[in-house]
């Protein structure tokens, strides 16, 4: 039931204008403490998954890993905790496609690298047996 002073409504010609703050407040949302808790504690164990992924040697995929789990963690805090999930799906859009230009990024970074890391050669003064 819509409460009659939240929305002022102005008929013209057969149309209805509701203002934007009128609009804004009736068309809130609140997300349930269990919704909250569960993303929270699905962060709690993200960040020790991390934590457990340091200490394991995957070689170069290390940083994919890491980079995986921190995308991860921050689009549930994007969704939930700013409220991305409820909102327009216009601002999804945009954030998916600033997300995509920053993978692009990155992926373009890392096999660069990876392409010229073969040709490094060790400076004169370090061991030979040390690991790179």
């Amino acid at each position: 039931m819509v409460d009659e002073n939240v929305i002022r409504q102005e008929k013209t010609e057969n149309k209805v204008h509701v203002t934007t703050s009128e609009l804004n407040r009736t068309t809130s949302h609140v997300v349930s403490l269990r919704v909250l808790v569960t993303v929270w504690v699905a962060l709690i164990v993200l960040t020790i998954v991390t934590v457990g992924v340091s200490g394991v040697d995957l070689g170069r995929f290390n940083v994919i890993a890491a980079l995986l789990i921190a995308a991860a963690k921050a689009s549930l805090v994007l969704l939930y905790f700013m409220h991305l999930r409820y909102d327009h799906p216009l601002h999804a859009f945009i954030f998916i496609v600033g997300l995509s230009f920053v993978a692009l990024f990155i992926i373009s970074t890392t096999t660069d690298t990876w392409d010229y890391q073969k040709f490094l050669e060790p400076p004169l003064d370090m061991p030979t047996n040390m690991p790179m």
